[in-house]
């Protein structure tokens, strides 16, 4: 159990990095530490698929998220980071 921080990925039009949080062996939550912002097209759909994406792997318990549709470089991103954040839990 703890938080751990994932590795910085590349989501084109920003990095996206994540902080998985691990209770009673589970994803309790993730919170985004990084995530593209310098334009408001980007910070909109960060907005959008940030809850989304969280939700996902808090359901699924694992970093194999869908991806949102609009958002498609920050999912990849995103899992690329929680798995690297994963990684360290175990």
């Amino acid at each position: 159990d703890g938080s751990y921080t994932g590795s910085p990925a590349d989501a084109y039009y920003g990095i996206v990095q994540v902080k998985a949080v691990i209770q009673n062996g589970t994803i309790a939550d993730v919170q985004f530490l990084q995530y593209p912002s310098d334009r408001s097209t980007s910070l909109d759909i960060s907005r959008q698929a940030m809850p989304l994406l969280t939700k996902e792997a808090v359901q699924v318990q694992s970093a194999q998220v869908d991806g949102v549709s609009g958002a498609t470089e920050t999912s990849i991103a995103f899992r690329q980071s929680l798995a690297s954040a994963l990684a360290q839990a175990k």
